[in-house]
């Protein structure tokens, strides 16, 4: 089933041109936990009709009536998980959440049609063997407890919520050039090395334009306040080089006046300053000039390197050079403007938080719109979404107290972990729903979808959980975050599902046990 879904959607990446960008290397991961996850219940499904005594075909049948509705929904719900990714503005992000969603489709639908046949063609004893086994028994007695115990169990969980979502007020959003890599990578040693030695690998771009629309930036009046600008950017704002006009016609000043290092200045006498401006001038047909000057001489181009600070630290260093400006810059003559990598990654870092909100507040609508059409029951989605968003707040606090931040690869976390959490709520509601309508007793209807679907949700998850550990091996240290708490959110998902989401039901619909 993985390896088909999987041909399937990288064929169709290919014939699109798509290509495997960092964040892509998860989808695999995705298709494997999505298959596994319909596999095992769909063959504990089987087996528990098999082992009613039923005959092959009707197992099946009866498997697509209890399953065949759960895994669609839990199929739509991830999927619109992963495609609400296309709120963010970043390119790679949305492209990897829609081609998750149709890998999740996939997964689906051949899980339906194609493990459905093998699971006809192949003979009873095959699929009856004993594989990986949960003791009823002691499932049992796990509800009894819940049964007997709902009220500490939901105080329990409110407090372990609040306790580690405090760590969400230590949120932020943050970047490094350096922290994808591990300090004993090669690629962090090479960049250490530029940065120690080079003055920094994080790059430094600023536009500065004339507002007057009959000056040029090479005005010597203009070219003073761009002077005072390039001053402060290397005695204040922390580059170690600065390249612009202002540079170049110091450095001619400079070589005219027999290279004295005093003489590495604007030159007040404007017949002086014309004469270094003609030699500028000649460097105009050179196309290198051209990344520091336009060609109608209205802008100019800044340009430096300085250390790794850091995205929070540059933004205070950008909020010191505007009131620099606002200060002592003549902003009747200039106006400027920050561009290059670094203000594009800073500001995709800024909308983080927003792009993440907006992502998982459609999801969220989607998936009550869908529980409520499905259960009928505004009660029943707020147990959902309440039972749902606990293990993700609980994944923030933990970034927040082991004082991670929140990258643009980091972010995906949580629709990852909330699309596949979600599932486990949906299979155990569902089958709720299903024994409900076979029995009119609600405690028998809940006991009974507890023990069936908790066998199948222990597996899935500690086998989904393992598929997402192993990304903690790669050299990228976003994917290894991500593989970490993507792993955590599920386990804490699971915890919650068994225990809290049964007690919420016992308590909220005041589910008793008819024969003590």
């Amino acid at each position: 089933v993985i390896f088909v879904a999987l041909a399937i959607l990288l064929n169709i990446m290919i014939f699109l041109d798509k290509g495997l960008y960092t964040v892509m290397i998860i989808i695999p991961t995705i298709i494997f936990i999505v298959g596994i996850s319909d596999v095992v219940h769909m063959i504990d499904c089987y087996k528990h009709y098999l082992a009613k005594g039923f005959k092959k075909l009707m197992a099946l049948k009866f498997t697509f009536n209890d399953i065949g509705k759960a895994m669609f929904l839990t199929s739509l719900t991830s999927s619109i998980g992963f495609i609400s990714l296309i709120t963010n503005s970043i390119r790679p992000i949305n492209d990897f959440g829609i081609y998750a969603a149709i890998g999740v489709v996939l997964t689906f639908i051949v899980a339906m049609i194609f493990f459905s046949a093998c699971l006809y063609v192949l003979p009873k004893n095959k699929v009856q063997k004993k594989g990986l086994h949960i003791n009823s028994k002691k499932l049992t007695a796990v509800f009894d407890f819940i049964y007997s115990n709902p009220a500490r169990l939901i105080v329990s969980s409110i407090i372990l919520l609040i306790v580690l979502s405090l760590g969400c007020l230590k949120l932020e959003t943050n970047n490094y050039f350096t922290e994808e890599f591990d300090k004993d990578d090669p690629h962090f040693k090479d960049f250490m090395y530029f940065e120690e030695q080079y003055g920094g690998v994080r790059p430094f771009q600023m536009i500065v334009t004339a507002k007057s629309e009959n000056a040029s930036v090479l005005d010597l009046d203009i070219m003073k306040e761009v002077d005072k600008l390039e001053t402060y950017l290397k005695q204040d704002y922390g580059l170690s080089t600065v390249m612009s006009p202002a540079s170049l016609i110091k450095s001619i000043h400079q070589s005219r006046n027999g290279g004295k290092t005093d003489e590495f200045k604007l030159s007040g006498d404007i017949k002086e300053y014309k004469k270094d401006i003609k030699i500028l001038n000649k460097m105009k047909k050179r196309k290198a000039f051209l990344t520091f000057l336009s060609k109608d001489g209205k802008r100019l181009r800044i340009s430096g390197k300085m250390k790794d600070v850091g995205a929070i630290e540059a933004g205070k260093r950008n909020e010191a050079l505007n009131a620099f400006y606002n200060k002592n810059i003549n902003s009747d003559l200039i106006e400027y403007r920050l561009t290059g990598i670094s203000e594009i990654i800073d500001s995709n870092n800024k909308s983080l938080v927003s792009n993440l909100a907006l992502g998982l507040a459609i999801s969220l609508l989607s998936i009550s719109i869908i529980m409520g059409f499905v259960f009928r029951s505004f009660k029943m989605v707020l147990i959902t979404l309440l039972v749902n968003i606990a293990p993700l707040m609980m994944i923030a606090g933990l970034i927040g107290w082991f004082d991670y931040h929140l990258t643009v690869s980091t972010s995906i976390i949580f629709t990852i972990a909330f699309g596949i959490a979600v599932d486990d709520s949906i299979h155990i509601l569902s089958r709720y729903k299903i024994y409900q309508s076979y029995s009119k007793d609600r405690y028998i209807a809940l006991r009974d979808s507890f023990l069936q679907s908790g066998k199948a949700i222990l597996i899935t998850t500690f086998i989904i959980s393992a598929g997402f550990m192993a990304l903690m091996f790669s050299d990228f240290k976003s994917i290894a975050q991500t593989g970490l708490f993507v792993s955590l959110c599920l386990l804490f998902a699971l915890i919650l599902d068994l225990l809290l989401l049964p007690a919420i039901l016992i308590k909220v619909f005041r589910i008793k046990r008819s024969n003590p």
